[in-house]
């Protein structure tokens, strides 16, 4: 009797709740489809839940078997065609028994109440299960019973993302529902009442149990023969394997981010075959790797033309929780070292320079924002003295690199590189300083292929695409075609590269190719990205948890990995070259001073220029000098012709003598031979003017460099045996005492007259005077 009242008391309360929920959302209202995430050629990359549901497969009700809703309604609501949406005596034992143990224990709820639960998806409390049995009256006086039953065939979650019947018939035995037998409707109605307990794959002795005591109840119930009943106990099942249609994981996960929300299918850029390869390539050299304590690694693969991405690995392994392969690599912030350099140089020939201009890599240091000094390093531990912008890019040297950038300063540099689409550089330069140029900041793998792909379309900035229908999105131009097409020529140049990685390095290859290399500090990561007309590849190599590599840089990390990709990829297409743009030249220049070759320049270079930009001064590093042979000095005027000899050296600027001396340059000797009496060389007697600059020379300022980097050399033209040299800059006094005496001046606007006086010893001479303009 005590039952009785409570259940009324709670029918009562219930029928309040109808008139509070008249208003509640129809079923046809709650969406219900799967998002399925294809590659370009429709191949399923993973089908996941939209909104709360999961792999979801809708059917109609009469393409359900009778035999499987008798199952059903047996395990889940025997007066399912009876009850008007709720069971009170029901409701009210699980009340009860909830009430006793503080928490929900007990079902008792109808297939209806399940619907309400499932269209709901409300926390598993009290007050909600009294409002789910309020919707579930409204939903039977608004639908029909086959209405309802329907809702819940499409809706019941049985487990692994499996929502409806259909999509869990195809997932535990691989087979549409109008296909299963009588035993196998048992098993899958056996899971709905838990999914952690009767879970296939986790708990198939439970699931099985389950099962029996479903079928018995059929048999018992007369709903089935004792034949069928015996079949179907001895009906041997066979478990669909489970597996996981997660094609490409990072990449969907990318996707699906993107269109949270979104039912339907999604015809991605991705293409499978290319995916496969590139995984099996990374699985290969992981293998390799691992002795040098290298755990991972993440690749993008971009179709140049479209912007496609078509293949991305986030790492090695995304199933991989040891070394937390659910990172994803490709938007992970990382130091790219070196493989920003490419956009160093484009800054610097987009101001007038030219892959010909000599750099300095010497040892220097430069202040650091905040005080202190950065004296940067090369990798090879060596400096190179003088070297040609070509040769330093492709060589990767650091300290010419630094000079490039420090005569523009960070704050320009960080502008470009923005404007290359690195957006991960947020903070003020300051807080880069002079290594920004090698790579001190972070980017991303991403941010790092879309700059890459911009320069093999001559500087053209485009975002990626990952949706075949999205539309190219133009985020403008960072270098003009003819600057881009130099980073591309010097970057595809092998022979350049050669004297830091040699002649077969990984960056060699049987077609065109450009590639860049990147190690940041301490060897904890590595980069690789590069580009041929066709595709835009960049690869990662490191450890998602910071730990440095066994030396291990991007020519020898990444780059195995990076070459063997683009070998995969354009295997079919080796011959296309990278289109030249209009107003480009070439023109031989000497290999040492990039300038117009002499009669005393040993080699000489076919060098790429933009028209405009061709050099016109002939070079001043090769000399000829008269030597007298007896001692290795300079020959004197009366020296005898037997003992003359003409010898051609490299005379330096004077900040590269201690280079030159530590690097074994031979340099021509200051002393004049006294064998022969006078002491002065022959064909150089009163020689005193100003070589350079010449007169009537005009200077302009360039508005972008640094005021101090904007010098130029002043040279003299003197005996060898002058002991030191006073310049003079409108009076201004310049004293220089190391032979060959050429001091560098900082422009300043305005005309201004030159001269000099040398000083032998004995005597004073006095050269011309000049006169050079500086114009604004």
């Amino acid at each position: 009797m005590k039952l009785l009242k409570t259940a009324l008391v709670i029918v009562a309360g219930i029928g309040v709740s109808v008139y509070s929920y008249a208003r509640l959302s129809k079923i046809d209202d709650v969406k219900m489809s799967s998002l399925k995430i294809t590659d370009r050629n429709g191949v399923l990359l993973k089908e996941m839940h939209s909104c709360k549901y999961g792999t979801t497969y809708p059917v109609n009700l009469n393409a359900v078997p009778r035999h499987f809703i008798d199952t059903l309604l047996c395990a889940e609501d025997k007066r399912f065609y009876r009850h008007p949406g709720i069971d009170p005596l029901a409701i009210t034992r699980s009340l009860i028994l909830d009430i006793r143990r503080m928490e929900i224990v007990s079902g008792g709820s109808t297939i209806t109440q399940q619907l309400a639960r499932n269209t709901g998806n409300r926390p598993r409390t009290l007050p909600n299960k009294l409002r789910e049995a309020a919707q579930a009256v409204c939903f039977e006086i608004r639908y029909s019973k086959d209405k309802i039953l329907q809702e819940y065939l499409n809706r019941v979650p049985f487990g692994n993302g499996a929502y409806g019947v259909e999509a869990a018939s195809r997932l535990y035995f691989g087979k549409s529902i109008n296909n299963v037998t009588l035993s196998e409707s048992a098993f899958l109605c056996a899971i709905p009442a838990s999914n952690k307990l009767y879970n296939p794959y986790k708990r198939l002795p439970f699931t099985l149990k389950r099962q029996k005591r479903i079928l018995t109840s059929l048999y018992i119930d007369g709903l089935i023969n004792r034949e069928q009943y015996l079949a179907a106990l001895n009906e041997k099942l066979t478990l669909y394997p489970k597996k996981n249609a997660f094609l490409a994981p990072h990449f969907c996960d990318l996707v699906a981010d993107r269109y949270k929300g979104y039912d339907g299918e999604l015809k991605t850029t991705l293409d499978l075959n290319i995916q496969r390869k590139i995984e099996y390539i990374i699985a290969n050299h992981m293998a390799k790797l691992a002795m040098a304590n290298v755990n991972n690694a993440s690749v993008a693969v971009i179709d140049n033309k479209s912007r496609d991405i078509l293949a991305l690995a986030g790492s090695a392994d995304f199933f991989d929780e040891l070394n937390q392969g659910q990172v994803n690599g490709v938007t992970a912030l990382r130091q790219p070292g070196s493989s920003l350099k490419p956009f160093v140089y484009g800054l610097a020939f987009g101001n007038g320079m030219n892959a010909a201009d000599t750099l300095s890599d010497i040892k220097s240091s430069f202040e650091i924002p905040g005080g202190g000094l950065f004296m940067p390093k090369n990798y090879d531990k060596e400096y190179h003295g003088m070297v040609r912008a070509r040769t330093a890019l492709a060589c990767s040297y650091n300290v010419a690199t630094v000079n490039i950038s420090e005569k523009f300063g960070s704050d320009i540099l960080l502008a470009k590189l923005r404007e290359a689409g690195f957006k991960s550089l947020n903070r003020d330069a300051g807080f880069y300083g002079p290594g920004l140029s090698l790579g001190s900041g972070e980017v991303t793998l991403l941010e790092l292929a879309r700059a890459y792909c911009g320069l093999a379309n001559g500087g053209m900035l485009k975002g990626l695409r990952m949706i075949l229908t999205e539309p190219q999105t133009d985020m403008g131009r960072f270098f003009n075609r003819r600057v881009a097409y130099l980073i591309t020529d010097i970057l595809s140049d092998n022979s350049a590269r050669a004297p830091a990685f040699g002649e077969f390095s990984p960056l060699s290859f049987p077609f065109k190719c450009a590639a860049k290399t990147g190690t940041s500090k301490n060897f904890r990561d590595n980069w690789t990205a590069g580009y041929t007309p066709r595709y835009t590849v960049a690869v990662w190599v490191g450890n998602f948890d910071g730990k440095p590599m066994y030396s291990v840089s991007g020519i020898s990390g990444a780059g195995p990995i990076f070459r063997d990709i683009m070998l995969a990829l354009e295997i079919r297409n080796p011959d296309r070259d990278f289109e030249k743009p209009e107003g480009l030249a070439r023109q031989e220049v000497c290999a040492v001073s990039g300038e117009v070759p002499t009669k005393y320049c040993s080699e000489t270079i076919n060098e790429l220029f933009i028209k405009g930009n061709i050099p016109l001064k002939h070079c001043t590093i090769h000399q000829s000098v008269k030597i007298d042979k007896r001692n290795n000095l300079l020959a004197s005027v009366d020296c005898p012709r037997e003992y003359l000899e003409e010898k051609v050296y490299k005379v330096y600027p004077s900040e590269y003598y201690e280079w030159a001396t530590s690097a074994g340059v031979e340099m021509p000797p200051c002393e004049v031979s006294r064998l022969s009496g006078t002491g002065e060389a022959e064909g150089m007697a009163n020689e005193c003017y100003v070589e350079l600059p010449r007169d009537g020379d005009v200077y302009k300022i360039d508005p972008i460099l640094r005021r101090y980097y904007q010098e130029i050399p002043l040279k003299p033209k003197v005996n060898e045996d002058v002991k030191h040299l006073k310049w003079r800059i409108d009076g201004k006094e310049i004293i220089s005492d190391k032979y060959p005496f050429i001091v560098y001046w900082e422009l300043e606007r305005g005309k201004h007259k030159i001269d000099f006086s040398a000083y032998t010893g004995n005597n004073i001479l006095e050269s011309n005077k000049i006169e050079i303009t500086v114009v604004p």
